[in-house]
């Protein structure tokens, strides 16, 4: 059998979870499958993607630069149809959100969330109608859609129609972690952690809410000694510096710019209390990564955080900045509660595997034979 994997949405440093789902999907498909041919289709920075170096794994870099949103769907609409009936492919399975919409072959798509439609704001007018355009269509015509949690299966399910028996939850797993390969003399050293911190990952997307959590932080400052630690760059719009110099806390949060992954696990690992405040996740993995380097969690109540995340987490409402800060609170002053919730989040961990998520997915992938629909 002869599968295509479509990355070809892939810009390293842009995409993100999706990127990450991608490359420990396909290391995972690798060990548990040698027998079927799989060809990975990317763009012209395939070669900053992890991609299986295995006998039964081939790469075509296509003529397309990721960034640039209208050329790829050109070419992934118009050319990649004509490429994978020239390869003979069974089935084409794509990682992100969108599949070509007229296929010679099979078509499985990975749709991770519909934020299109519940963070609509936060797109422009252009990237709303197109994406969403393309997501929509790509759920309709699809022969089978996978997604990353319940919460997203019902999302797809009530908000773009797809019936539920065309999609199968494939839950995702935490990034590998070798403990102590960075110290935390290296981590404190290298970003200037003088003191205890609270850690959390910055973004430019509003549903990430770093204001709330920077003003909630600010009604507690008085009472802890810890630093927040924000990890990966502001946005360029000054908007969140303006926001921290306002709230005066520029001695008391510290921004990382960019982190190198062997970097991240050890700073969660070393922090007293992981914030995850979004408002809209379709899964959420650095909070799972959280779970296992074993950093109790603050989390928002919204979106799959509370179906991943288990009892292993204490929520907050992500738009009340007095509850935020109470849990904040509650957990900071409390070694026994963040002690408890590391123990909870490592029995949690047990639910999650890269390995059961691979399974799932070839489950699917192989049940198309010759190109033929289930």
């Amino acid at each position: 059998m002869k599968i295509a994997l479509n990355i070809i949405y892939c810009a390293p440093g842009r995409v993100g979870g999706t990127q990450t789902y991608a490359e420990h999907l396909m290391a995972e498909i690798a060990k548990a499958d040698s027998v079927n041919e799989y060809i990975v289709y990317a763009n012209k920075d395939g070669a900053k993607v992890a991609i299986p170096n295995a006998p039964n794994f081939s790469v075509v870099i296509c003529p397309v630069d990721a960034k640039n949103l209208a050329s790829r769907y050109v070419f992934e609409q118009l050319e990649l149809p004509k490429r994978l009936k020239a390869d003979n492919v069974d089935v084409c399975f794509s990682l992100g959100y969108v599949c070509p919409l007229r296929l010679p072959v099979a078509s499985v798509v990975c749709i991770h969330d519909v934020n299109f439609i519940a963070l609509k704001d936060a797109m422009s007018p252009w990237k709303r109608l197109v994406f969403g355009y393309f997501v929509r269509q790509s759920a309709i015509r699809a022969d089978h859609v996978l997604t990353v949690s319940e919460f997203s299966k019902q999302e797809i399910t009530e908000r773009i129609g797809v019936r539920a028996e065309k999609t199968t939850v494939t839950l995702l797993g935490p990034r590998d972690y070798k403990p102590n390969a960075v110290t935390k003399a290296e981590i404190v050293l290298k970003y200037g952690l003088s003191k205890p911190y609270l850690i959390a990952f910055s973004s430019h997307s509003d549903h990430k809410n770093m204001p709330r959590l920077l003003e909630s932080f600010a009604t507690i400052i008085d009472d802890f000694p810890h630093d927040l630690v924000l990890v990966g760059r502001v946005p360029s719009d000054g908007k969140l510096d303006h926001c921290i110099r306002e709230l005066g806390l520029s001695d008391r949060v510290v921004v990382t710019g960019y982190v190198p992954d062997e970097h991240v696990m050890p700073l969660i690992r070393y922090a007293d209390l992981f914030v995850f405040p979004s408002y809209y996740e379709g899964f959420g993995l650095p909070a799972l990564d959280a779970q296992l380097a074993g950093t109790a969690i603050a989390s928002s109540s919204a979106g799959s955080l509370p179906e991943v995340l288990g009892d292993g987490a204490e929520y907050f409402d992500p738009f009340s900045v007095n509850d935020m800060a109470t849990v904040l609170r509650d957990c900071l002053s409390d070694e026994g509660l963040r002690n408890d919730l590391v123990q909870k989040g490592k029995a949690n961990l047990g639910r999650f595997s890269w390995k059961t998520t691979a399974t799932k997915t070839l489950d699917v992938l192989h049940s198309y034979k010759q190109g033929n629909p289930r």
